[in-house]
């Protein structure tokens, strides 16, 4: 319930310093090499010179000196820390998981449960959950091109956004509510048990 999508894109975008015409690729986690945002930060410079008010916002921390690489490309925001992740998530517009290697991606699930379209890598988890063009897309690992397009395609076409939005918040609420993920813990733990 407190990831939600917003009430009003616009107001979620000013509410953390974006101008309601900014386009903003998201992505939530830990700055580390495993997670791959050198990809991500070659993909958003690729396509920078073409949607001009897209910006990448980095929601998380970690090495001190990919965060200042990452910082010093233009457009893109590190926030460090947050407690709340929730009011950045209802300001993108597109969410991103470039990792090399995930299991679950609880980041995925959170952005998918605010009504975002998510571009992720075929690992983990996430090759289960993620249903080609229904509630996402996939891209090749390291593949800059094709992450590049795949934002591209998402920024200027706002129907397909909010149709794989749709579906990808659906998809959350049908497989992954906290209230299905207690009743198979508990049958799990109840059968090992002998109860």
């Amino acid at each position: 319930h407190h990831f939600r999508p917003p009430k009003d894109k616009q107001q979620a975008k000013e509410a953390i310093g974006y101008s309601p015409r900014e386009k903003i690729i998201c992505y939530l986690g830990r700055i580390s090499t495993e997670k791959n945002l050198d990809t991500l930060s070659k993909a958003y410079v690729k396509l920078k010179d073409k949607i001009t008010n897209a910006r990448l916002l980095i929601i998380g921390g970690g090495s001190e000196r990919k965060v200042a690489e990452l910082e010093q490309i233009n457009g893109v925001k590190v926030t460090g820390f947050v407690s709340d992740v929730v009011p950045y998530l209802q300001a993108a517009d597109v969410f991103v998981m470039p990792s090399l290697t995930e299991t679950t991606s609880l980041a995925t699930l959170e952005a998918m449960a605010c009504g975002l379209p998510v571009i992720v890598t075929k690992v983990g988890f996430m090759k289960e959950y993620i249903k080609k063009d229904y509630n996402g897309m996939f891209f090749p690992r390291n593949n800059v091109t094709n992450l590049s397009l795949k934002i591209m395609h998402l920024l200027m076409d706002k129907r397909k956004r909010q149709e794989l939005g749709s579906n990808a918040r659906e998809t959350v609420i049908q497989d992954f509510a906290w209230e299905k993920t207690y009743k198979k813990i508990r049958k799990i733990l109840l059968k090992a048990s002998g109860i």
